[in-house]
């Protein structure tokens, strides 16, 4: 059925996106999704390593933001 496959991929996709992010921070899979839905609180070190990663993130996504908007510039001076 359709319906149960698109559901799957979902499961598949949110479960790819968690891993990442966890890569990116530096902590297991497990304990990042333990923290994500609530069922442990974050430690020190834990909150340090999020908050780099946030930020960092912020920062990539203000460099193409930056970017696109030159881009854009530039396409409207033609």
């Amino acid at each position: 059925m359709n319906h149960d496959r698109d559901l799957r991929t979902l499961r598949i996709k949110a479960r790819t996106s968690r891993e990442k992010m966890a890569q990116q921070i530096g902590i297991p899979y497990e304990r990042y999704r333990k923290l994500e839905v609530g069922l442990r609180h974050p430690t020190p070190e834990e909150i340090r390593l999020i908050n780099r990663a946030f930020n960092e993130r912020v920062e990539r996504m203000r460099v193409e933001l930056e970017q696109l908007e030159k881009r854009l510039a530039g396409s409207q001076d033609e």
